[in-house]
């Protein structure tokens, strides 16, 4: 995991670099994420970092927040709708960070084959890592399309 978690933090490095030089007017700019501008692109990364983290730390916890959104599916899509949506680029960014390094380093303390329980199927600590890589990589952090 140590390796799978350093390429991570590499990741979110350049991603951060890229997302801290950018001004207000910037964040506004759409990814390849259909529908989705750089501050929704973020706004899901920090949502979903913090439940990546609670997933490998606490997966009772984790199994609760699912119970929860079974209940309410509809109230579920409205929180994914709302939440960060009123930060300022600079809190979401914040925000971000602080989920991220939180989710990292509680990937860091699971054996790569630990499964971990998610909105699908549980899947091995190794795969949510590198599926978190993945999220925070591709056209995220092309220049071309969301640099300064």
């Amino acid at each position: 995991m140590k390796q799978i978690c350093e390429d991570l933090k590499t990741e979110h490095g350049a991603l951060d670099a890229i997302l801290s030089d950018l001004n207000d007017e910037k964040w506004q700019i759409m990814t390849p994420s259909p529908g989705w501008n750089i501050k929704d692109q973020v706004r899901h990364l920090a949502y979903f970092d913090d439940r990546g983290a609670l997933s490998a730390t606490d997966p009772e916890a984790f199994g609760r927040h699912i119970e929860e959104i079974l209940k309410d599916i509809e109230g579920f899509k409205k929180t994914l709708d709302e939440v960060g949506r009123d930060m300022s680029t600079k809190d979401l960014l914040n925000w971000w960070r602080k989920e991220r390094t939180t989710m990292v380093e509680a990937f860091g303390r699971c054996h790569p084959k630990d499964r971990l329980p998610w909105y699908g199927p549980p899947m091995s600590a190794l795969s949510f890592a590198t599926a978190g890589q993945i999220a925070s990589g591709p056209g995220m952090n092309e220049p071309t399309q969301c640099g300064p």
